[in-house]
């Protein structure tokens, strides 16, 4: 998998985001831009098996009223090129830090996921989503600190940008991590 071919990353592997943020992508695709998707499945199950089987492409059904009249089609969505399973994919998902061409961090990982964890050293790879953010995110302060990112939380709680970036900027102080790295958070990134 060439990690170059991705510019965004997707924090869950649901209904919502593949209805939702992916058509988007697919429609960008299709006049004239090239964005790829990595989904990121945390929790168990198989969807990431099941997508990688069909080489990540999968159809839509579009329903509803257009013009006042009912309408209903099939899509094929091809936005997605590759799949991580955490934690196995730690390293992985911490290798997509240092490449400039990834610009985008959408997630939805339910309210439930959109949580403040304690967390254990910096080292050991986080349990939770904000955790592992900030681990990501602290290894792109490092290595390409010029590079922008937009972080786009999809879980529905309000102000769920702000909530998050507090999470990272809490993770940030308990880790005792560099003091730039909440100055480049504001500057460098936007949630």
């Amino acid at each position: 998998m060439k990690k170059s071919s991705i510019q965004i990353l997707q924090f869950g592997t649901g209904n919502f985001l593949r209805a939702f943020i992916e058509p988007m992508v697919q429609d960008l695709n299709e006049v004239n831009n090239s964005l790829k998707i990595c989904i990121i499945q945390s929790t168990g199950g198989s969807a990431i098996t099941r997508l990688q089987q069909q080489n990540f492409h999968y159809h839509l059904l579009v329903a509803g009223i257009k013009n006042g009249k009912k309408t209903e089609n099939i899509r094929q969505i091809t936005c997605v090129n590759a799949g991580l399973s955490l934690p196995e994919d730690a390293e992985k998902l911490l290798d997509y830090a240092i490449e400039p061409e990834v610009k985008w961090v959408v997630s939805n990982v339910t309210e439930a996921g959109m949580v403040w964890k304690n967390e254990g050293p910096f080292e050991q790879f986080a349990e939770s989503f904000a955790g592992r953010l900030t681990q990501w995110l602290y290894r792109r302060f490092q290595k390409i600190p010029e590079t922008k990112t937009v972080i786009l939380p999809c879980e529905l709680l309000p102000k769920n940008g702000d909530i998050l970036k507090g999470f990272v900027k809490k993770h940030a102080a308990h880790w005792a991590l560099n003091p730039a790295f909440p100055l480049w958070l504001d500057e460098n990134c936007k949630f």
